[in-house]
């Protein structure tokens, strides 16, 4: 991977009058990597930067053009390799060459542990092995996904900046310094008092989502063919609310009606780490190259 990467011929626009001299921060959020905490507990307390939350993303352009101030931080959830989020970077690239892209990532195995609770809760049935192969690639989620190296040569490729790096854990083992890293990055100051950093709790036990996996493997949640938007919310919201019912009747039934086996066998996620194992230090590596220190296990 390149340390100063130069733009692509689609992104040699520039931006004319007085918001080429504006300094543009794009957060892209993978998903299950703290993209809430930081939206909401952090970026918000920040000072010296405008903050454009992910909801007035669509207007970034107006709020840029008509705001006095001349640093900007962008936030949103993407995932670079896929279409419909490339979109939004090719834009924001074209329009602000200049970006600073930020991306955070976590360790291989605890990322897709973590998507695959998130798929369950989401009424999905498969078992961890069907929904992540590492052996055909036949998964739910498939072994590109999880390239860390291949997420940053895309943002290389897109914008004028080397990419800032960070790690969900160190926003674990080291909040406030992560948080001063980012800052200082940025360009901004905030009060540790505004800051509230608490442990989220699962919304779900590995027993309850156990039960669930079992309930959506017996019934049919797709209404993709659904038009109507109101009907498609509602849908949403009794499906999620059914799926809190089922969880909760896990408290009163017997293990032993849920079967032996793990929600996610350990011996799978140590495969994982150990499949991405160069992916996951070259990620390391290219993070010290803006940072000098890293709060992440094995960044020495």
């Amino acid at each position: 991977m390149r340390i100063r990467p130069g733009l692509d011929a689609e992104n040699e626009q520039t931006v004319a009058g007085p918001e080429k001299d504006k300094e543009i921060y794009f957060h892209l959020g993978l998903h299950k990597t703290a993209s809430t905490f930081l939206q909401e507990s952090v970026f918000p307390c920040l000072s010296n930067i405008h903050f454009i939350k992910k909801h007035d993303f669509r207007s970034k352009d107006e709020i840029i053009a008509s705001s006095p101030d001349k640093r900007f931080l962008l936030s949103r959830e993407l995932e670079p390799e896929q279409e419909k989020y490339m979109r939004k970077i090719r834009e924001v690239a074209v329009r602000y060459p200049d970006t600073r892209p930020i991306l955070i990532l976590r360790s291989h195995g605890r990322m897709i542990k973590s998507k695959y609770k998130y798929y369950i809760r989401k009424h999905g049935c498969k078992h961890f092995d069907h929904f992540f192969d590492l052996q055909n690639d036949t998964g739910v989620v498939k072994i590109r996904n999880l390239d860390y190296c291949q997420k940053i040569r895309i943002l290389e490729k897109h914008f004028a900046h080397p990419v800032f790096v960070m790690f969900q854990e160190e926003f674990i083992n080291k909040p406030f310094a992560a948080i001063d890293a980012l800052a200082d990055y940025v360009g901004a100051d905030y009060r540790p008092e505004d800051i509230q950093i608490s442990a989220k709790n699962a919304s779900f036990s590995e027993k309850q989502l156990r039960l669930i996996r079992k309930f959506n493997q017996l019934s049919t949640h797709d209404h993709s063919r659904t038009q109507s938007p109101f009907l498609k919310f509602v849908h949403r919201k009794l499906g999620d609310g059914l799926l809190y019912l089922i969880g909760y009747a896990a408290y009163i039934l017997p293990e032993s009606f849920l079967g032996r086996d793990d929600l996610i066998p350990p011996s799978r996620i140590h495969e994982v780490d150990q499949f991405y194992t160069q992916d996951w230090h070259e990620a390391l590596r290219y993070a010290h190259l803006l940072r000098p220190r890293l709060y992440v296990q094995g960044s020495a």
